[in-house]
């Protein structure tokens, strides 16, 4: 290993599976316990460590080998492939890094505070985590500086989240950044077409995706415009912030599993218009 390698350790809050451990990729694996030698609990506080020991089951667990994404990437991508299979209350709070020369890293994270109206319960199946496996390989083949990695980069920034008009237009930015093609188009018009198109496979289907984004836009452009008329009651604003998680998370459910889609969405507009079009 050379200076600049490591491990790194990151504690999976409220996940758990229906296996003692699970080979994502031959560097980065997940397993229940870490040994008190692996990590340096010194910079927690009583109560985190209190909290990491009674809702921690399972370590995410990365070896550097080289990967051109950072830790912090690498991790980021886990957590998002298995939102993409299906959100739960999985959250990230720190990252321990171990050096070859015995250094120790720590990082805190922005703890998640998910939303109830788009959450699912329930331990991860072995299924589960081979489709998250799959979404993990796809996403660590993205560049961060392209189209697709800035698209993750902000799904990533509106699932964590805390306010839900935030969570909302980091939403809508990130469906932007993944189906717009066409600079003279109206937005809203364009996207309920490229996310029909992509997502839904009948007319019917069709029409009921086209207003399900049409839907999301109007809570959008009035958050943007200063014209919210959502209410704290009956969790309107929960609902609506978990509509464009829903949308933004059908789309990357067909990125992931779509040779074609993934080349087209990750090239020009005209190359992506002409890929939307033929669908």
């Amino acid at each position: 290993m050379s200076s600049s390698d490591y491990i790194g350790y990151a504690p999976l809050y409220h996940f758990s599976c229906d296996c003692e451990s699970f080979a994502i990729t031959p560097d980065v694996y997940i397993q229940r316990l870490v040994g008190n030698d692996d990590v340096e609990l010194n910079e927690l506080t009583t109560h985190e460590r209190s909290k990491l020991s009674y809702d921690v089951q399972y370590w995410l667990v990365v070896k550097d080998a080289a990967s051109k994404h950072s830790l912090q990437v690498r991790v980021n991508d886990w957590m998002l492939a298995l939102w993409v299979v299906r959100p739960t209350r999985l959250e990230l709070r720190f990252l321990f890094k171990n050096f070859p020369d015995g250094r120790k890293g720590f990082s805190r994270l922005c703890p998640i505070d998910w939303n109830r109206e788009d959450v699912e319960h329930g331990p991860f199946t072995s299924t589960e985590l081979h489709q998250a496996q799959k979404v993990f390989a796809v996403f660590e083949s993205i560049t961060p500086e392209s189209r697709l990695g800035m698209a993750l980069s902000l799904t990533y920034e509106a699932i964590s989240q805390h306010r839900w008009h935030a969570g909302i237009v980091l939403y809508s930015a990130a469906v932007e950044t993944l189906l717009t093609n066409d600079r003279k188009e109206r937005v809203t018009l364009q996207l309920a077409k490229a996310y029909s198109a992509l997502v839904a496979p009948g007319a019917a289907d069709r029409s009921k995706a086209e207003k399900a984004l049409r839907a999301a836009y109007v809570v959008r452009s009035d958050i943007v415009h200063g014209r919210n008329q959502l209410e704290e009651k009956n969790n309107e604003r929960l609902r609506a912030l978990a509509l464009w998680a829903a949308i933004t998370r059908d789309i990357w459910q067909v990125v992931v599993v779509e040779p074609a889609a993934l080349q087209a969405l990750q090239d020009t507009d005209p190359v992506r218009k002409a890929f939307l079009d033929k669908r």
